[in-house]
């Protein structure tokens, strides 16, 4: 599948996501400038690469877990159903034993293992996806920071750990995202939280998307 192909095939769960108005006026002055065509092509291609990451690419996931492949929605379940044995057995939550050696029993010792290996597979994921991009935005992070914040205030996720990763120095975003992200959920909700902002955004930016729809026009018909 090329380029162009892989931009117009966007999952279904991302075309569910219902954007919401943001009143900032960065959003405004940047569109058609700073967010143009071109950053429009960009945020398609990382909400298409994470989408592929938490619920899987034409019904297959991405993550290997226990010689399987499973999407981060699933797994993320799984992880759920781990937690709750060792919290009713061993008083444990799995960021606990993911960090320490304990004392457990051969199955569910294996089960976390699993969960821990398909946990490092998918930061590595979305760190190849999206982690290139970023000095691609580092000339305007500071609006892109107010705008994620309203963005989040509005749907009532102020203390999302995207807002913490953002507000990282520059050349700090890899160590702060290993420091906050320690778990399958956690991953889960990140990413989700990065594709609504994203799908937010774009939505607020009418100039750079007809900008974009014109270059997709233009490149159908040669």
């Amino acid at each position: 599948m090329n380029r162009l192909n892989i931009l117009l095939a966007l999952n279904l769960q991302l075309i569910a996501l219902t954007p919401i108005k943001l009143d900032n006026a960065l959003v405004r002055n940047m569109d058609g400038n700073l967010i143009d065509g071109s950053a429009i092509m960009m945020q398609k291609q990382v909400l298409v690469s994470i989408s592929n990451i938490v619920y899987g690419k034409k019904g297959e996931g991405l993550i290997s877990y226990a010689g399987n492949k499973i999407s981060l929605q699933k797994l993320s379940l799984e992880e759920i159903s781990v937690n709750k044995i060792l919290k009713e057995k061993y008083s444990l939550d799995v960021k606990t034993v993911f960090h320490s050696d304990s004392n457990l029993g051969l199955d569910i010792k294996k089960r976390v293992v699993d969960l821990q290996n398909a946990f490092n597979d998918a930061k590595q994921q979305f760190k190849d996806a999206t982690f290139p991009f970023l000095d691609k935005i580092q000339h305007f992070k500071d609006p892109i920071i107010k705008i994620m914040d309203e963005c989040c205030k509005k749907r009532n996720r102020d203390n999302s750990h995207i807002l913490k990763w953002a507000d990282a120095p520059v050349g700090a975003e890899e160590a702060l995202f290993h420091s906050i992200i320690t778990t399958n959920n956690e991953l889960y909700t990140f990413l989700y939280d990065i594709m609504v902002f994203i799908n937010d955004l774009s939505y607020n930016c009418p100039k750079a998307n007809e900008q974009f729809s014109q270059y997709i026009k233009e490149k159908v018909g040669k």
